[in-house]
């Protein structure tokens, strides 16, 4: 190991060979002490390394929720006699433990030749009396603070471990977590000789995470990389070693998971690590919640305009602890971290804030995303890029780059060259965010009237995607709408939902005839359309409608008239169905007790049939799916209808005809 890279804890391995090599028991222990996560345990196991390449042995025992002394001398047992404390042992063990009492000849250094007798009582074994002629230098008490036996009890248990004349004890412990610090004052300095805080190691660690790692590329890459993480971890004053396992190891998840050509892009691989490194330690402290993930770049984004930099308070990342319950804005979270601005404002994420979140929050890699992504991205630019994307990445051009490229945009979005809402979008914020620096002719009013005009004209030809929705993430095929604070582009937003609400509205009665359609052919496929959590594979790209009432805009009549068409198994399921359409939350059935009056309607036309069909079994049948699914349902909506919230939470499509709203008494149906 170079100078350099000598480890901070030298001094305490130098210190324990001396402790380990002294011809008698000192009859004081050493104690290593350090926060959670700084490396004790991992600096103790590489301890034992060394004393077992010098053929010197060692114990070591959790604490761990220890309850009772037996459990630490079921441990030592088992490290002492594993042939005896083998699985075959423990399932003959009933047998076993009832004949064990005898005396054993125990050959404690391999030399050949009986160390002495010791008389074995199972559990309860004189464990000092084993280290009296063995080569064993260490017995190791790990997790103090976190043992379940009072602390004067477990250390004066200890302390006759320590009062051998041939042992030495090591304890490790995070003496901030000891609560009882009085008692454990106390008989600390009867106990201890010796204590060493544990400095993290952050170059050791790191070197021997690198062991567990298989793929050989990503061993290289975190290798020549070691500064930068290192880097990371200091500016977030982090010491917490642990979380540097998890980020190797989840970066190599990720590796693994990226298409072929990414993994050969230096620049790309180093954004994600920085990224993984920063949203690991942050979740890790408790300062950042996975599940808020998607919400930083517009979150953040408020949070810049509202305060500069200079004016917000930096994370005191030396009491994470106990400033993690305190709720935290993203500035004060991410401005200790000198690249995380480029990497939202400039650059954009890559992948993308909903996909980060999706990993920590359920730890799925979306590898369809990344391939989806990728070619989006600043790390992929060439000559096959399309331009609009060329424009979004405008930092990386010359002024004569970019003003060629402007120009190019600006005449295919004056020739309605796209078609794509999300584009369209993300040219207008382009546009606004250039019109505002100065660098684009046309002002910001006349950009949002010109983008007005484009979707309108969209409209005109029946070309405008009812179903694009960006989900409020602010981003679009990955990339991070520009100027998406701006009341022009707030404004510009709200006319493509008005248009697309409106143009839905429109064409929602000959959506409701396809679903009829689709309920003669496919019911299966009905069902996933209009319920939630019925989706399959084979229907996830179909419409679902489980929040949308477009029943509402098919005649009870004809709906009831194509349900007899059916099997009387597929009728019943057809209720079934129906039930399972407003049993989720209130919210989501406020928007569909519009659709009251038509089941209303239906039932009164299924009354008709049953008394039609009264002493069949379809008969039967129908009375069935009446009191079992449909008089429930309706019964449940005209609760909902009737509590005082249902004023309070209007919908869009209330104003929209309603074809089953009628005075004229809907006709019998002929058998």
């Amino acid at each position: 190991m170079s100078p350099k890279n000598i480890s901070p804890n030298n001094h305490i391995k130098e210190y324990l060979d001396y402790y380990c090599d002294l011809s008698y028991s000192p009859k004081l222990a050493v104690l290593l002490k350090g926060k959670w996560g700084c490396g004790k345990t991992w600096f103790i196991n590489q301890y034992r390394e060394r004393l077992n390449s010098q053929n010197k042995k060692s114990l070591y025992v959790s604490l761990y929720g220890v309850n009772n002394y037996s459990e630490i001398e079921d441990s030592l047992f088992q490290q002492l006699h594993p042939i005896l404390a083998s699985k075959q042992m423990v399932i003959a063990g009933k047998v076993f433990k009832g004949l064990l009492k005898g005396v054993l000849k125990i050959d404690l250094n391999n030399d050949g030749e009986n160390d002495g007798t010791w008389s074995v009582s199972i559990p309860n074994i004189e464990i000092p009396k084993k280290f009296e002629d063995s080569n064993y230098s260490l017995l190791i008490f790990d997790d103090l603070e976190r043992c379940n036996i009072d602390i004067k009890n477990i250390l004066g248990y200890i302390n006759s471990f320590v009062e051998s004349p041939e042992l030495k004890v090591v304890l490790i412990a995070n003496e901030e977590e000891i609560t009882d610090d009085t008692m454990y004052g106390k008989s600390k300095e009867k106990l201890i000789g010796k204590t060493f805080e544990i400095i993290p190691d952050f170059i050791g660690t790191l070197e021997d995470i690198l062991k567990q790692v298989h793929n050989q590329d990503v061993r290289k890459f975190i290798s020549g990389n070691q500064d930068l993480i290192e880097a990371f971890y200091k500016q977030a004053e982090c010491k917490n070693l642990r979380i540097l396992n998890q980020i190797i190891l989840d970066f190599e998840r990720i590796f693994e998971k990226l298409p072929q050509k990414a993994q050969n892009k230096e620049e790309l691989l180093k954004d994600i690590l920085e990224v993984l490194i920063i949203f690991s330690i942050e979740i890790s402290y408790g300062t950042l919640q996975s599940k808020d993930i998607s919400q930083i770049p517009e979150k953040l984004s408020k949070e810049l305009a509202h305060a500069s930099l200079k004016g917000m308070e930096l994370i005191d990342c030396k009491d994470k602890e106990n400033n993690a319950k305190e709720e935290k804005s993203f500035l004060q979270i991410f401005q200790k971290y000198t690249k995380i601005y480029d990497s939202i404002f400039l650059n954009g994420l890559c992948p993308d804030f909903s996909w980060w979140e999706q990993f920590f929050d359920k730890g799925v890699i979306d590898e369809e995303s990344l391939e989806k992504l990728m070619p989006n991205s600043k790390y992929f630019q060439d000559e096959n890029t399309p331009i609009w994307i060329k424009l979004w990445h405008y930092k990386m051009h010359t002024d004569n780059e970019f003003e060629g490229i402007l120009r190019e945009v600006d005449s295919k979005y004056i020739n309605r060259y796209y078609k794509d809402i999300g584009i369209i979008k993300h040219i207008t914020g382009l546009f606004l965010l250039f019109s505002d620096a100065g660098i684009y002719q046309k002002d910001k009013a006349d950009i949002l009237n010109e983008a007005k005009r484009y979707i309108d004209y969209l409209k005109s030809k029946n070309e405008l995607d009812t179903k694009y929705s960006d989900n409020s993430l602010g981003s679009y095929m990955g990339l991070g709408f520009q100027a998406k604070d701006f009341q022009e582009f707030e404004d510009f937003d709200k006319y493509i939902k008005d248009s697309q609400e409106k143009l839905r509205l429109q064409n929602m009665p000959n959506e409701a005839q396809k679903i009829l359609d689709i309920m003669n052919s496919d019911i299966s496929k009905f069902r996933s359309m209009i319920c939630i959590g019925y989706s399959t594979n084979s229907y996830k790209s179909e419409d679902k409608y489980y929040d949308i009432p477009i029943l509402k805009y098919l005649k009870p009549k004809d709906f009831f008239s194509a349900v007899l068409t059916l099997s009387n198994e597929n009728i019943y399921y057809v209720f079934s169905s129906l039930t399972d359409r407003y049993k989720y939350t209130d919210i989501q059935n406020r928007r569909l007790v519009d659709e009251l009056n038509f089941l209303k309607q239906v039932q009164n036309l299924l009354k008709q049939k049953v008394l039609q069909r009264e002493g069949r079994i379809s008969g039967y049948l129908l009375s069935q799916s009446n009191e079992i699914h449909l008089q429930t349902t309706i019964s449940h909506l005209e609760n909902i209808k009737q509590s005082p919230q249902q004023n309070s939470t209007p919908t869009n499509y209330a104003k929209s005809p309603d074809p089953n709203t009628s005075s004229t008494i809907v006709g019998q149906i002929e058998p």
